[in-house]
């Protein structure tokens, strides 16, 4: 039932809101297509390429595909700006909570971060003559890649200990949104 808000902040949830839900379950099923013709030129395809930049293609793929799977079917979150709520109309808010399901969106956002790295790196050793300075051994790659990854993923701890309600929570969720 739409009700009017003070400023038109309303219109958001009255009218976009559906909007977007709707816009999700379409793009999830152009999502699945798509990735899946991706997934058949990288194998069938991309043989020509470096070894190391076909599997940091395959695995960017991988996790765009569980991403977009996450995000338009599974957890369907929007946020309701100007207030601090993020609205979860997914079956996996119900059965984990929204804090938790926060969390899980935190830990694909800084996995498709260290692949693209990943693929960066590998892509700039590619391209370097053998003979120079800015070539970097494979244990210097690791240590990278595998700093970064250790550094973002505080990101994803942070998202589980900080995540909280707001304090007026109720007032927020009673007075001003009936959203269903």
């Amino acid at each position: 039932m739409p009700t009017s808000l003070r400023y038109g902040l309303n219109i958001d949830r009255d009218y976009v809101l559906p909007i977007y839900q709707r816009f999700q379950s379409v793009y999830g099923a152009l999502a699945l297509v798509i990735h899946a013709c991706v997934f058949y030129l990288l194998l069938f395809h991309a043989k020509s390429w470096a070894r190391a930049v076909r599997v940091g293609y395959l695995l960017n793929q991988a996790q765009m595909l569980a991403h977009d799977i996450w995000t338009c079917f599974l957890f369907r979150g929007y946020t309701l700006l100007p207030y601090p709520i993020n609205f979860c109309a997914g079956p996996v808010c119900t059965a984990i909570g929204g804090y938790n399901a926060m969390t899980i969106e935190t830990a694909f956002m800084v996995q498709s971060i260290c692949i693209l790295l990943f693929m960066l790196l590998m892509m700039h050793q590619q391209i370097m003559p053998p003979n120079s300075h800015l070539l970097l051994s494979r244990k210097t790659l690791a240590f990278i890649v595998c700093g970064l990854y250790v550094s973002l993923s505080l990101n994803i701890v942070a998202t589980h200990y900080a995540g909280s309600d707001p304090p007026d929570k109720e007032h927020i969720l009673n007075v001003g949104l009936h959203i269903q």
